[in-house]
């Protein structure tokens, strides 16, 4: 019975033990919190993580802000200049319409003088007849008016701007300032304005004039020229005449009889008796350094006395041929004879020969080409070749200002001759 009572006495210590069990299952539900506080932890370095990445969306937010301004202020500045531009736009347009508005216009001189305006016209372009009262009466208005009639529109209207122009290879090169004085005056007589180029034979400086007033609508061009090709003539829309030296068979041309004069100055050299004669000769790229060289050789070549080195280069430039001059009769002192391709390389060739002590023409003959006039006050005088340059210049502008107005492009071709122009820097030899 004791036992029974033991073991049930044990029983409640087994219950008791039972609580402790039980104690320790809260211990483990105590632990399940403290897990859980772990989480919490977990939780709080979460958002140790998520202050990067808001970090990260704060600044690519930035970014987008700054972008966003960026295209406000890049919007605002293009608003800005596109109103400036109008504003600029209008400005002009209002000027242009005040002065347009100030213009006086044919109307207003037909009005004044109580004609049409086809009268008008008439007296200023000297076209059609109209009686002396009413040209009078016309004359008055225009100048009461100070009446200007607009080229510029003119020359929109009609493709034309009443300019002509002139390039020259080397305006210091005497001959050329007069062959451009012969072609000036017959463009003025014509009422078209007359411009002058001066290209150096530089292929690049007759471009860009070409170009340019091609743009301005130039009625057409005399050229001289050793550069320019048929090339960069084809590309040129509007009449040409080549001066002095042939550019193109396509185009038309004044020049003189080269070759033949440089044999007739040699002949003539000859005839004076000179028994070594030497050539100074132009730049190679020129036309007329070609044939007049070979107008030198025609009458040289087959004497038994010429040596090539009795020609030299002096580039149609004074100083170039004076020193080519004093090199030739220190290396020759044979030469008793010069023929110079022009004039200006005469004269180098004369103030050589002063250098040199060498009297002209008593030891000394020299002859020129072209006729200048500075050819007249050297010393001695210098005997040339002498072109007839005005009636030259004269020609290519009429034969040009012909192609302009009757729009035709029928090739010409003018040659003239030149003439023995006998001064002191040659005479007879005894």
């Amino acid at each position: 019975m004791r036992e029974s009572t033991e073991e049930r006495s044990e029983s409640p210590e087994e219950a008791r033990e039972s609580p402790e069990e039980r104690l320790e299952s809260p211990e483990a539900t105590r632990e399940s919190p403290e897990e859980r506080l772990e989480s919490p932890e977990e939780a709080r370095e979460s958002p140790e993580e998520r202050p990067e990445s808001t970090e990260a969306t704060r600044e690519s937010t930035e970014e987008q802000l700054e972008s966003t301004e960026a295209m406000r202020e890049s919007t605002e500045e293009g608003r800005n200049q596109q109103k400036q531009h109008q504003y600029q736009h209008k400005y002009k347009k209002s000027k242009l319409r005040e002065w347009l508005l100030c213009m006086t216009t044919i109307k207003d001189v037909a009005k004044l003088a109580d004609v049409s305006t086809a009268t008008v016209s008439r007296v200023l372009n000297s076209n059609g007849y109209v009686n002396s009262s009413t040209k009078e009466r016309v004359k008055q208005a225009i100048e009461q008016l100070n009446y200007l009639p607009n080229d510029v529109a003119r020359s929109l209207f009609k493709g034309r701007s009443k300019m002509i122009a002139l390039f020259v290879p080397d305006i210091m090169n005497p001959y050329f300032p007069e062959l451009a004085r012969a072609v000036e005056d017959v463009t003025n007589h014509h009422e078209y304005t007359f411009v002058l180029c001066n290209t150096d034979d530089d292929i690049e400086k007759e471009l860009t004039y070409l170009n340019a007033l091609q743009q301005k609508s130039v009625d057409g061009f005399i050229i001289v020229s050793s550069t320019i090709s048929e090339d960069h003539i084809s590309k040129i829309n509007a009449p040409i005449v080549a001066l002095d030296r042939i550019l193109s068979s396509k185009l038309s041309s004044v020049t003189v009889n080269n070759r033949e004069g440089a044999r007739e100055a040699v002949q003539y050299l000859k005839s004076t008796g000179a028994k070594r004669i030497a050539h100074i000769c132009g730049p190679d790229h020129a036309g007329n350094t070609k044939t007049r060289l070979q107008g030198y050789l025609d009458e040289v070549k087959d004497d038994k006395w010429f040596l090539s080195s009795y020609i030299v280069p002096g580039e149609y430039n004074f100083e170039i041929a004076k020193q080519s001059t004093i090199k030739l009769l220190t290396d020759h002192p044979e030469i008793d004879a010069i023929f110079a391709g022009n004039d200006l390389m005469g004269a180098g060739a004369l103030s050589a020969a002063a250098n040199l002590g060498i009297n002209v023409p008593t030891d000394l003959s020299i002859i020129g080409f072209d006729g200048i006039a500075i050819g007249e006050t050297t010393t001695p005088a210098l005997t040339t070749m002498a072109q007839p340059i005005y009636e030259i210049g004269s020609k290519a502008a009429e034969m040009l200002i012909q192609q302009i107005t009757d729009n035709q492009s029928r090739i010409k071709s003018e040659e003239f001759k030149v003439v023995l122009k006998e001064r002191q820097s040659t005479r007879a030899r005894r």
